[in-house]
Formats: C-alpha cells, structure tokens, sequence
C-alpha cells in the first residue's frame, strides 16, 4: 500500500528538519523483506556480527541525508 514508504518520508523529513546528516535502521538477517525494502530506499546494508549479542548478527542500514 505504500504505507511503510510514506511514513519513511515522513521520518527523513523529520530526520533533516532537526539537523540529522544520516539515518540508521537494523533488521534481522533472516527478514529479507526488510532488507529488500531498505535497500529500495536506497540505504547501503551490511552484516555486523555479534551486533545482538554473541554469535547474533544484524543487517544494519545507514543512509545519508548530505547532498
């Protein structure tokens, strides 16, 4: 519906009004679904392991807000 992407406009605009250079979001490995769908927001994403703890690794997604 479109939803999700809205209320991610919505948040960088937020994001940029309050001085914010870069946005940051984490998801599961397993959760390709989120990472298909930051990716298309264009945020680069990499694994960083033991993120949650020991041997629980996350995606984690940053995205500039500079020119």
């Amino acid at each position: 519906t479109g939803l999700g992407r809205r209320l991610w406009t919505a948040f960088t605009e937020a994001a940029r009004a309050r001085g914010a250079v870069r946005l940051k979001a984490i998801t599961s490995v397993t959760n390709e679904g989120s990472i298909a769908f930051h990716r298309s927001l264009g945020f680069d994403a990499r694994v960083v392991d033991d993120y949650n703890g020991p041997g629980r690794p996350m995606v984690v997604f940053a995205r500039s807000l500079l020119p």
